[in-house]
C-alpha cells in the first residue's frame, strides 16, 4: 500500500540515507492526497485548519523521525507508516479525544527493552462515552516498532468510561 513501503523499493535502496530521502519525499507527496480529501470534505473553516494542522504537523514529525532516528530501513518503514497512519486519522477527524503514552510521550517515542508502561487517556463528545474495541479484525492495537512488541492483553478493561485513565503493558 505504501510504495516506498514496499519489499520491492527498499530492496532498490543504495543505502539507508538513500531511503530515507526517498520516505521522506513520499510523505510529502502522499500528504497532497490527504489534503484533497480535506477540500473534498468541504468543512467549516475551523474544523478544515485543525485537520490541515494536524496534518502538516504529522509531515513534520514523521520526517523528523525518519531523517535523525530510524538507523535502519525497518526503522524508516515503522515511522513512515505510522506518520501515513496519523495522516489518515487527521484527515478523517476525532470522534473523540484520544490519547496514547509510552514513557509520558504521545505520539513517536523510544523505550529500552523491558516492560512498557502505555498509558491511554480519551474522553468522548457530547456525553458519550469510550471503550477498547478492535482495531482490526481480531487485532485491538496497532504498534508500529523495530522490535518485538506485545501488549498483555489479559486485563484489558472492557467497559465504558466518561473519562478513560488505564495503563496496559507491553
Amino acid at each position: 500500500m505504501t510504495g516506498c513501503a514496499q519489499t520491492t523499493s527498499s530492496e532498490r535502496a543504495n543505502s539507508v540515507d538513500d531511503y530515507k530521502v526517498t520516505c521522506i519525499r513520499f510523505i510529502e507527496d502522499i500528504s497532497h492526497d490527504y489534503l484533497a480529501w480535506v477540500d473534498y470534505y468541504k468543512l467549516p473553516p475551523e474544523e478544515d485548519k485543525k485537520r490541515r494542522d494536524r496534518i502538516a504537523a504529522v509531515i513534520e514529525k514523521t520526517n523528523e523521525w525518519i531523517a535523525k532516528v530510524a538507523q535502519t530501513i525497518k526503522g524508516v518503514d515503522v515511522a513512515m507508516n505510522d506518520g501515513i497512519q496519523k495522516m489518515a486519522e487527521s484527515t478523517a477527524g476525532q470522534p473523540f479525544q484520544i490519547g496514547v503514552f509510552v514513557n509520558k510521550q504521545s505520539g513517536y517515542t523510544q523505550s529500552k527493552p523491558g516492560i512498557i508502561d502505555i498509558n491511554v487517556k480519551a474522553a468522548g463528545r457530547d456525553g458519550k462515552k469510550t471503550r477498547i474495541i478492535e482495531h482490526y479484525k481480531g487485532q485491538n492495537f496497532r504498534i508500529e516498532s523495530t522490535a518485538k512488541v506485545f501488549i498483555d492483553e489479559t486485563n484489558i478493561p472492557v467497559g465504558d468510561f466518561d473519562l478513560m485513565d488505564i495503563h496496559l503493558k507491553a
